[in-house]
């Protein structure tokens, strides 16, 4: 089956592409990834933080 178009995961908030290499934060309560940038989490909420390639794995 070939796929047509490429999904690239966003943040939802500000609808940027998360990038490799680029610093994210994963929160506690959804599991989500954030950029580091915009986040809006008390660091108490934060689980994890690094760049998008590890925060992921």
């Amino acid at each position: 089956m070939k796929i047509k178009n490429k999904i690239n995961p966003h943040y939802h908030v500000c609808m940027e592409e998360f990038k490799i290499g680029v610093d994210e934060v994963m929160d506690v309560t959804f599991k989500g990834i954030l950029h580091a940038t915009c986040k809006y989490l008390p660091s108490g909420d934060i689980e994890d933080r690094g760049k998008f390639e590890d925060v992921v794995i």
